[in-house]
């Protein structure tokens, strides 16, 4: 399995983790991943997680993630805590982690889009 053909133009746009820090991060006990697609996006796709990584979610836009600019330590309440954060293709995605970063989250990745994260486990790397 290869990553999709638009990849790189989109984890250059919008700073994605490479594929080794994701699965890095998947393995480590503790991390975060945040989902910030819709609702309706979450119910056609969910990406399944190690039973040691917290999965949660957030509404975000590609200019704005409200819950986060205001409560984010109700998705992570750890702001040392590895974070991914993935939505459909990135954009959203890098809305989330800017956001966090703000707030003080220090180890936030974007971890691009849902088909990205569910490729990077079957890469090798």
């Amino acid at each position: 399995m290869s990553l999709a053909p638009d990849y790189e133009t989109r984890a250059q746009m919008n700073d994605f983790a490479s594929p080794k820090e994701i699965v890095d991060a998947l393995a480590r006990p503790g991390t975060v991943v945040l989902d910030v697609r819709t609702e309706d996006e979450i119910a056609e796709a969910k990406l399944e997680t190690p039973d040691s990584v917290h999965w949660t979610k957030t509404g975000c836009s590609r200019t704005q993630c409200p819950a986060l600019e205001t409560d984010p330590s109700q998705f992570v309440k750890d702001k040392n805590a590895t974070v991914i954060v993935y939505c459909a293709s990135g954009a959203r995605a890098n809305r989330a982690k800017i956001t966090l970063e703000k707030q003080g989250y220090t180890k936030v990745l974007n971890g691009g889009g849902l088909k990205d994260m569910l490729v990077y486990p079957q890469l090798d790397i």
